[in-house]
């Protein structure tokens, strides 16, 4: 087997399994038995990762880095290491040798080797680095539809060795009965493995088939790379196993014909539905492969086959949908949207842990399970917009839109609003829960044409704009279509949403949520005061009235700010001057945790990229840049960086940007950072700007790329002046080809005061001039100010020459050049008492006082020039002589350059300035038979 074959099949796999995403949905989980690898070798299982396992995390979306799940098989074992250790009847001796403990742990530690490379390579995944535990397992429950889903993962690959294994193996009888144990009530409870039963030693075969017989599960194996359907009876229940074939591409052998099995579980019949299929190499297609199960198991009509996990009645041909589509969904939304009803209420209706609601009060991002809670009290207009898309739902189609800063509640009242209409029972919603997915009008005019109301709901919905309103345009005149939408006031101007006539598609509110109540201060403090000094912090000890009106007098004057009023007034009376002692806790949690998949980096470095543009109010940080800094795939950002950080109150999204949950603590942060770990902010803002501008170059979506790439120019006029130069240096190193950025770089240097390394930028740049009249304008003012007057007539010339720029000099590229051209005339002439550079200077701010509309200052330099030129013999001329006159003293000028401009660049005579000419209205070609040289000439 090749790894351009391997690939090939990776390829396959993955079209098979877009296909079935875009036909059926999504599935909930994705089972692969082993034999990731071929002889357990680093670099085979970095194919594996990167050529299949992250392109399919990539496809199916961020939620299935926990979904995916893998178990080592015999060709994932190094056989390398270990070849001493005792294998084969050691349980014999050593009954605890894969026992779930510190001392199991032990015994078997000169085997674990043979598993590191499998057990820590840097999968694309979440479920990893089980095997070399000491629990030897990996268990995790998933609510699904309704179901309380349990996943095993077991190593049946402890002791492979060479051939001969057959009846000797062990997946360590005390790890599956803890595993089983940690998944106690699960239905259904999938048990993953790499070996069928009849590969384990008999007593283990037994117990395996008892164990998970009675809690009738379904085991998924693989090992002899063709698929198979047992049912094996354990009391009342029947346990399944299903056996998958291999995922490698061969040459026409039926054998070894790599094959999948797409499956179910029907939460109404307790069937197992199973479609089996096999790579058919020659029509070059999936297809069903009929051999793998029992024809008797196959559903009448249909391509799948319905196996029973317990007596019930055999479903009709319906065919497989994810089990979150079954069937008491009468309607399966798109991908990252969800229905929300009462049995998603239900399966998150527990009480939080105390430790969870006080994280909350610090301003953890709330979640559905926080909604829950009665200790977290409902601001006013949680009862208002109830109300309002209430009425809505009687008098016809209604948007209604809840705006606010960051960290003022929004999301916690939207999603008290959706609780709310839900236990009404007055609509049917349909809420976004990826921020990043799409609703396309298709699938809204597909609803049932029933009576029913829909409502869509979505926080972050700046990101939502145009899909609304797309979706409202299709709709026809009558429908029964409504919105809940929630976002940051900011973000929804910046993405144009006040730019649509709503009132026209549909009846438009507006409400917004700023500051707090009287009576929201209240119930929040009482809502404090449950947890004493923990709830109330500094006001802790004042009588509830008093405390009350200290937080309503604190979000009253935090109203004025554009960050948060609530989180505000929380962090002023609640925390207070110990703000640094709770942000510097914050920090040193965020660096005891590390980043999944990046070595060597934590949380805490993540939270400095957010928190310095933060604390230096930049507000334009998005997951395209931050994911670029941390050499993270942008897909990864919301799970691995957003979730966690929002989970300790530090950090969140909101729309585009990706901010601190107030700048307060930006602010903090930034400091501590500083001065107690170590982190530069300058170079935090030097890595971001390299980021934005080489993700931007690399094709990515980058918001605010001009901000990024001139955001020297704002650090500069602020005072910064060297930390602006500092980035403008970084900008153009991440992007050497731009110009532009040349220009911007030499700009700063040069009004900071270091003229001549501004000329050098240029000097080392000439390769990226061509197309920039900017470059040659900026250029000949740096020399000039370091006394190349010559050189800056010629660059000043080269920026109005017609081969500079496919379109001509503008008025801006022609009052820079003239003025700039006036000067150095003028210091030409000075310099050496060369007349034809007094003519020329004096056309030059003639020319300039001929133009209009010109800026006052720059009308002064030319009147100044003028009177320079004047006292030194110059006189009004027409103006075709004064365009000769300043032509004349370019070639002057050019012949005593002080220094060389770039090679390659024609000499004057090759140069043309039709466009200039055209600008300035003058037309030397009507005056061909006039002298080339000027009338006035030097002594």
């Amino acid at each position: 087997m090749d790894d351009f074959a391997q690939r090939n099949i990776f390829k396959y796999i993955l079209e098979e399994v877009d296909k079935r995403k875009q036909t059926v949905g999504s599935p909930d989980f994705v089972f692969i038995s082993g034999d990731l690898a071929n002889k357990g070798r680093r670099d085979q299982f970095a194919l594996f990762n990167d050529d299949f396992i992250g392109p399919l995390v990539t496809l199916l979306g961020d939620d299935y880095l926990e979904r995916v799940f893998i178990v080592p098989g015999n060709h994932d074992v190094d056989r390398e290491h270990g070849r001493a250790i005792r294998r084969y009847d050691v349980l014999e001796e050593v009954p605890n040798f894969l026992d779930p403990t510190a001392e199991g742990l032990m015994e078997r530690a000169g085997l674990l080797a043979r598993f590191k490379d499998f057990d820590e390579h840097p999968w694309t995944l979440e479920n990893t680095r089980w095997v070399t535990s000491e629990n030897g397992y990996l268990a995790k429950r998933f609510a699904v539809s309704g179901m309380d889903v349990g996943v095993l993962c077991i190593n049946t690959a402890w002791f492979c060795g060479a051939k001969g294994e057959q009846r000797r193996l062990s997946p360590g009888r005390g790890m599956v009965e803890a595993g089983i144990e940690a998944l106690a009530g699960c239905k259904p409870l999938f048990v993953v493995g790499h070996h069928p039963f009849e590969w384990l030693v008999s007593a283990d075969h037994t117990l395996m088939r008892s164990l998970l017989g009675k809690q009738g599960a379904i085991y998924l194996c693989g090992h002899l790379h063709k698929p198979e359907q047992t049912s094996i009876s354990s009391g009342s229940t029947p346990m399944i196993t299903l056996q998958t074939g291999c995922a490698f591409e061969t040459r026409a052998d039926d054998k070894w014909a790599t094959r999948l099995i797409w499956g179910a579980f029907d939460a109404d019949t307790k069937m197992v539905l199973a479609q089996p299929k096999k790579w058919n190499p020659d029509l070059h297609e999936w297809t069903l492969d009929g051999d793998a199960i029992s024809e008797d198991l196959r559903v009448s009509g249909s391509d799948y086959w319905a196996i029973p996990t317990m007596f019930a009645q055999r479903p009709n041909a319906r065919g497989i949908t994810s089990a979150r589509g079954t069937k008491e969904r009468e309607v399966t939304p798109p991908e990252g949207w969800v229905l929300l009803d009462e049995q998603f209420l239900k399966e998150r209706a527990s009480e939080q842990p105390d430790e969870r609601i006080l994280q909350y009060f610090d301003g953890s991002v709330p979640t559905w399970d926080d909604i829950f809670s009665d200790r977290i009290p409902e601001r006013t207009i949680v009862a208002d917009l109830v109300t309002t898309i209430s009425e809505g739902f009687e008098t016809g189609p209604q948007l209604t839109l809840m705006l606010g800063p960051g960290g003022e509640g929004k999301s916690t009242a939207f999603y008290q609003v959706l609780r709310t209409l839900v236990a009404k029972g007055a609509c049917k919603i349909i809420w976004r829960s990826n921020p990043e997915r799409r609703l396309f009008p298709e699938f809204v005019k597909s609803l049932p044409a029933t009576n029913t109301t829909w409502l869509f709901a979505s926080d972050e919905a700046d990101t939502f704009v145009r899909d609304t309103y797309d979706v409202l345009r299709a709709l026809p005149p009558k429908h029964n279509i409504h919105f809940f939408l929630t976002c940051r006031d900011t973000d929804w101007i910046e993405s144009d949403g006040d730019g649509y006539v709503w009132a026209q598609l549909t009846s438009f509110v507006e409400r917004n949520i700023k500051g707090l109540t009287r009576n929201d201060a209240d119930k929040i403090i009482a809502a404090w005061s449950r947890y004493g000094a923990r709830g109330l912090g500094k006001l802790s000890g004042l009588e509830s009235d008093e405390a009350a009106q200290k937080l309503f007098d604190a979000a009253t004057l935090e109203a004025g700010s554009p960050d948060g009023a609530f989180l505000g007034a929380m962090l002023r009376v609640r925390i207070g001057m110990a703000l640094r002692d709770h942000v510097a806790a914050l920090l040193g949690r965020l660096e005891s945790r590390e980043l999944q998949g990046i070595p060597g980096k934590t949380l805490l470095d993540a939270f400095a990229y957010i928190a310095v543009p933060h604390a230096f109010n930049l507000l334009f940080l998005s997951k395209s840049v931050l994911a670029k800094a941390l050499g993270l795939d942008e897909t990864r950002v919301r799970r691995r960086i957003l979730g966690p950080l929002g989970e300790e109150a530090a950090a969140a999204a909101f729309g585009e940007s990706i901010l601190t949950r107030h700048r307060a603590i930006a602010e903090a942060a930034a400091d501590i950072m500083s001065t107690r770990f170590h982190f530069d902010a300058e170079d935090v803002l030097v890595e971001l700007v390299r980021a934005a501008i080489s993700a931007g170059i690399e094709g990515a979506l980058v918001p605010h790329l001009v901000d990024w790439r001139y955001l020297s120019t704002r650090l500069f006029e602020q005072g910064n002046q060297a930390l602006g130069v500092k980035i403008a240096a970084a900008a153009l190193e991440a992007d050497p080809g731009n110009s532009f950025l040349a220009v911007k770089l030499s700009q700063l240097y040069r009004e900071a005061g270091q003229a001549e390394q501004s000329a050098n930028v240029f000097r080392n740049s000439i390769q990226r001039a061509q197309g920039n009249r900017a470059f040659f304008t900026e250029w000949g003012t740096c020399e000039g100010a370091i006394g190349n007057a010559a050189a800056s007539v010629w660059l000043k010339a080269l920026s109005l020459a017609d081969g500079t720029e496919m379109k001509p000099p503008d008025v801006k590229d022609s009052y820079l050049g003239l003025a700039g051209s006036a000067i150095s005339f003028m210091t030409l002439f000075e310099r050496f008492q060369n007349e034809s550079f007094m003519f020329a200077a004096g056309a030059a701010a003639q020319l300039g006082l001929g133009m209009s509309g010109l800026p006052t200052e720059t009308v002064a330099i030319f009147r100044r020039e003028w009177r320079r030129a004047e006292a030194a013999g110059a006189v009004h001329e027409t103006p075709v002589t004064a365009l000769k006159n300043f032509y004349f003293g370019i070639q002057k000028a050019h012949a005593q350059l002080e220094v060389e401009i770039g090679r390659g660049i024609p000499g004057p005579d090759a140069l043309s300035y039709i466009g200039l000419e055209r600008l300035l209205k003058i037309s030397l070609s009507a005056y061909a038979d006039e002298p080339e040289l000027p009338l006035r000439r030097e002594g």
